[in-house]
């Protein structure tokens, strides 16, 4: 009796045994026969409408196919979850997309129609400004290009406007004391650059009319008319010739140590740096004019030396700004103006 109960467990062990690996083996006939990761396809297109051979797309920096002369491409094995396609080409902007693929994507996606758009080839223009009879360098010349991007010569009487379009582009050179001069300049695609040789001529100045009253209450005339009339709304601060004289600054930037509001620090390549000292303003760097006009510069050493300047004023709060400086600025940004001699 008991050989038979014993004998009976076995063959029910057995059963147990063969169930066991037939539903193994059937879960491993059904993972074979799963369908394999979804496959992208699409067509990339330029601005023309033509298709575009040798593009590369990458998916996830991973995967990696090429369009063919019809413009399509293949991306074979893309699992499920989030992807970032790539796609890019020479002479155009690269482009990405994002896109999911589900458990209950088709074996195929269609990406569609991928236009790439030209990009601009960005050169420079880099150069000096001389003085056509000395041959010297004048610095605190602004350069105007297109009556948009303004610069002005550095103590060297370089200056250098980057990330400029190929193509024509205008170029205004002026400073006190020379007669302006316009320049031409054509950017072509193959270049990453041009160099200009500007030479203005020097003209006679006459000086305005000082009147010395008081305690050197100045009333000026002509070109500085307008700083000395702010000056005397007692709005901002201000600094004059006989300031600077006082001084005795090395640099242009410590014409401006001793001010409150401004916080001048060591900057790269020995110029010092200015910033605002109020916390209500919404930048920290202040926005400068030299003569009148808005420039773009890094630091005032850069720009000007002590001998260049005769007046400077300087508003660090939104309020002080004078509608002349706001308007042209269009920021809620301080502004230091520097007025040459």
């Amino acid at each position: 009796m008991d050989d038979v109960v014993g004998r009976g467990l076995v063959v029910h062990q057995l059963k147990r045994l063969l169930a066991l690996a037939l539903v193994l083996l059937y879960s491993a006939s059904l993972h074979a026969q799963a369908a394999p990761d979804p496959v992208l396809f699409g067509t990339v297109y330029g601005e023309d409408h033509r298709p575009l051979a040798g593009a590369q797309v990458v998916v996830d920096e991973d995967l990696v196919a090429y369009t063919g002369a019809d413009g399509n491409f293949r991306v074979s094995s893309v699992g499920e979850g989030r992807h970032v396609l790539t796609v890019s080409a020479t002479g155009f902007r690269t482009r990405s997309f994002r896109f999911v693929v589900h458990e209950a994507s088709p074996p195929e996606i269609d990406l569609g129609a991928v236009i790439m758009v030209v990009s601009a080839r960005n050169t420079s223009v880099l150069g000096v400004v001389r003085d056509a009879s000395t041959g010297q360098p004048i610095p605190a010349a602004v350069i105007t290009i297109d009556g948009t991007v303004t610069v002005a010569t550095n103590v060297t009487g370089s200056f250098r406007v980057t990330e400029l379009a190929s193509g024509r582009h205008l170029v205004h050179v002026k400073r006190i004391g020379y007669k302006r001069a316009v320049v031409n300049v054509d950017l072509p695609d193959n270049q990453t650059g041009v160099e200009l040789d500007i030479r203005l001529e020097p003209v006679p100045v006459e000086l305005p009319a000082v009147v010395v009253e008081g305690e050197r209450t100045l009333y000026a005339y002509g070109r500085l008319k307008d700083f000395y009339e702010r000056r005397s709304r007692g709005v901002g601060h201000f600094i004059t010739r006989w300031d600077i004289e006082k001084r005795l600054p090395r640099v242009a930037t410590d014409v401006l140590r001793g001010i409150g509001s401004l916080r001048i620090t060591p900057g790269p390549l020995g110029l010092n740096q200015i910033e605002l000292a109020d916390p209500s303003m919404s930048c920290r760097s202040p926005i400068y004019f030299l003569d009148g006009t808005l420039i773009r510069a890094n630091s005032l050493d850069e720009v000007l030396t002590p001998q260049d300047i005769e007046g400077i004023e300087i508003y660090t709060r939104i309020s002080e700004i004078p509608l002349e400086f706001s308007l042209q600025s269009g920021s809620a940004c301080g502004v230091i103006a520097v007025w040459t001699r």
